[in-house]
């Protein structure tokens, strides 16, 4: 958090790596996106497009593809757990007590703070073809011009899996 402002004073476009809410990351792209106005360009050009990553996977049932992405996430929090404690033994502006995984909720299924109408976290591109055009849709109105996926985190997902769940997408 913050360096996509570092990021907007060179004329750098942002990754925002942060995982978490649409809203936190609407509210960096707007400010990303003012800052970016009065930049110092550090190369040829100025690139002023904003990323962001989310989770992914897509199966023709919501329900299944719901249980099984939210068992990735799961798996993808449980560890990102482990390793928060390392953040001290090389600690950074970018990353510091709060950091990467500030707000991360490793438990599946989650809270029903911030979840849809299909009690899915609202940045998780995990469910049903439907509800995951509903979410880059969502992603895009924030001001969020690409996103990359996490597809199989800790490998939770078996492979053939995988696949088909790209095809779908």
């Amino acid at each position: 958090p913050g360096t996509e402002l570092e990021a907007a004073e060179r004329g750098l476009g942002a990754l925002g790596v942060t995982i978490g809410p649409i809203a936190v990351q609407e509210a960096r792209a707007a400010a990303y996106r003012k800052r970016i106005q009065s930049c110092d360009p550090v190369g040829a050009f100025v690139n002023e497009h904003v990323d962001t990553v989310s989770f992914l996977y897509c199966h023709e049932d919501l329900q299944t593809g719901a249980a099984v992405g939210g068992s990735m996430v799961g798996a993808f929090g449980y560890i990102s757990a482990q390793a928060a404690s390392a953040r001290h033994v090389f600690p950074t502006r970018s990353y510091s007590a709060g950091g990467l995984l500030e707000g991360f909720r490793p438990a599946w299924p989650p809270p029903t703070e911030g979840n849809d109408e299909y009690g899915i976290s609202d940045f998780l591109c995990i469910g049903d073809p439907e509800r995951i055009i509903k979410v880059c849709k969502r992603w895009e109105s924030a001001g969020i011009d690409r996103l990359n996926f996490l597809i199989n985190t800790t490998e939770t997902i078996p492979q053939e899996a995988v696949l088909e769940s790209l095809r779908l997408f």
